[in-house]
């Protein structure tokens, strides 16, 4: 019991580090979607609610599915980016998970056509975090509740098996449905993949030469993603089969992303990986990352001002080693008198040395070495003139600024266990996942209940990992994108041209326009002709900026990589489409 204890046990600080990763990720992903937002999210965009409700893959519910207005996408996206700073701060952390899984299947569920397997993994962590203590540490609430510093440093609990089981999911269900002999035995996967115009990166290109390293980094990737249930819970005392498989798949995720361009799917698999790192790796780098002079510092806030405490608090938290004391300046006989005398909380650094005013802010910021550059801005701030002003003010509105600190962090308890109904619910879609996952591989699977399987929709838990699978595709697409009678610029790619393409993925203004279009290429032809309309009336759009157009023309060239791994190419004439009047 104690051993399964270990293999499910997840330390807080790993939480922390999910965290963190998770909102980056987030906002990212939030940032590159921002100038297609009212495009794939909208009824004036190219999608409409009514056409691709039969052609949703998820069916999760969606906020975007109230209203086909731009107004309600941008809406979501504001909140989305609101909740990410929130989560990344770790203020209110499980309340922050809760919107942004709102948000991130709201944007799943609302267009199938871009989604990628980062939305699809980003939505399914979030539904965890809501049952974790995930802002227990590094956070504003670790800062703001007092009765949780001595607490347990790591939790079990079936929330963590639920999420542990769920990273894990990704590779080994991916690794059954690559049945593909490119995969397994002829090991050529991967120079397929790299042959996907729309997917390859330079390095990827240069790689292409080496066919022997690539078969042996094929059957790397399928031996490693098959075999990781046995490698991250193999029982050993002190998890070091666990801590090398951990590092081999962190490897592999920093490789996808040097030789393929494939959107936020690794940040958010690198993401997922930290629920998986042991403690003796937190407790090696606390000790290596601090110096001794930085464990000898001292904070020193005005007793009468509980706004000060915890703002002190919080910048412990963020910028200091564990341990710092923190502590009213009124009972100490020297430094008491220095803060009535200079209105201004007292910092002491590792030489003894006392800090005051903004100097001793901009101090503090810089002693983490991962957030070094804020400390530098804030000296930077000092330095022009600003600092000591932006004290003062903070100084004089104290009274304020502490009632408001005061209705924002009510007392709670960061490290809690769900409560047995919901240990139970969430065993119970453990064990449903588990059979929705099996499914996809085996047809001897038992069969989800209807009703089972509608709830899991609408809290987005559908999933398919078939990324490259059974084999990565041998088809690779592109449209040429031209006014009729026109300048003959192609329209969608960056810079303009009107012939062939070296390098097709920079012409892609996104991965979900990449996503869009091979989506569309893949359509029967009726349907096709459905979308097509809406996305030449787009283009018409785009050309109208420049000129007035009559109409566009719409080809797609398809590169094919055939069985003997030659490579051919097709121009495919998608049609003529008039564009409609200027409003």
């Amino acid at each position: 019991m104690d051993r399964l204890r270990l293999l499910f046990s997840i330390d807080l600080r790993s939480l922390a580090a999910m965290r963190i990763g998770l909102a980056i990720t987030s906002l990212y992903a939030l940032a590159v979607l921002a100038p297609d937002l009212a495009t794939f999210y909208s009824d004036h965009g190219l999608t409409v609610r009514d056409w691709d409700a039969p052609h949703q893959r998820y069916g999760g519910l969606s906020v975007l599915l109230l209203s086909g207005g731009a107004w309600l996408a941008w809406l979501l996206w504001t909140v989305g980016v609101v909740a990410s700073l929130i989560f990344l701060v770790g203020w209110r952390g499980r309340v922050a998970a809760a919107v942004l899984w709102v948000v991130w299947v709201s944007f799943t569920s609302r267009n199938a056509f871009v989604v990628q397997g980062g939305d699809q993994l980003m939505g399914l962590l979030l539904f965890w975090c809501m049952f974790l203590p995930i802002s227990a540490r590094f956070s504003v609430d670790q800062a703001l509740t007092p009765q949780d510093r001595h607490g347990p440093q790591s939790i079990c609990s079936v929330a963590t098996v639920g999420l542990l089981l769920q990273v894990l999911y990704v590779y080994v269900f991916g690794a059954l449905m690559k049945t593909s002999e490119v995969w397994f035995p002829n090991a050529s996967a991967i120079y397929v993949a790299l042959h996907l115009d729309t997917f390859v990166t330079g390095l990827g290109i240069w790689l292409r030469e080496y066919g022997l390293l690539m078969q042996l980094l094929t059957l790397f990737v399928f031996l490693l993603e098959l075999l990781t249930p046995i490698l991250l819970f193999f029982p050993d005392a002190r998890l070091w089969v666990r801590k090398v498989t951990l590092a081999l798949l962190i490897d592999m995720h920093i490789g996808f992303r040097f030789f393929l361009h494939i959107g936020h799917f690794w940040m958010v698999s690198l993401s997922s990986l930290m629920a998986y790192v042991p403690s003796d790796w937190w407790n090696w780098l606390a000790a290596q990352w601090w110096r001794a002079d930085q464990k000898r510092f001292e904070i020193w806030y005005d007793r009468d001002c509980g706004f000060c405490r915890k703002v002190a608090l919080i910048l412990k938290v963020f910028f200091l080693p564990p341990g710092i004391p923190v502590r009213p300046a009124q009972d100490h006989p020297e430094i008491g008198p220095l803060l009535e005398r200079e209105v201004s909380w007292v910092v002491v650094d590792g030489t003894g040395r006392r800090w005051l005013h903004w100097d001793a802010v901009a101090l503090v910021m810089r002693q983490n070495i991962l957030l070094r550059p804020l400390g530098w801005l804030a000296a930077l701030y000092g330095w022009v003139g600003l600092g000591r002003p932006t004290y003062d003010l903070i100084g004089r509105s104290r009274g304020d600024l502490g009632l408001v600190t005061r209705l924002l962090s009510a007392p709670r308890v960061l490290v809690g266990m769900p409560g047995r109904i919901t240990s139970a619910a969430l065993a119970l879609i453990i064990l449903l996942v588990f059979g929705w996952n099996l499914a996809h591989v085996t047809p001897l699977a038992p069969a989800i209940p209807a009703p089972a399987e509608v709830a899991l929709r609408a809290a987005g838990k559908s999933q398919f990992w078939g990324m490259f699978a059974p084999s990565p595709p041998l088809r690779d697409s592109i449209p040429i994108v031209t006014v009729v009678d026109g300048d003959d610029a192609n329209l969608f790619l960056k810079p303009p041209r009107a012939d062939r393409f070296d390098h097709w993925v920079d012409h892609f203004p996104s991965h979900r326009w990449r996503k869009y279009l091979n989506n569309l290429r893949i359509m029967d032809e009726v349907t096709r002709k459905l979308y097509l309309r809406r996305y030449a009336n787009h283009a018409c759009g785009i050309a109208a900026a420049r000129s007035p157009a009559t109409a566009i023309r719409i080809e797609l060239i398809t590169r094919q990589t055939t069985a003997g791994f030659s490579r051919t190419e097709e121009v495919e004439n998608w049609g003529t489409w008039p564009c409609p009047p200027p409003q």
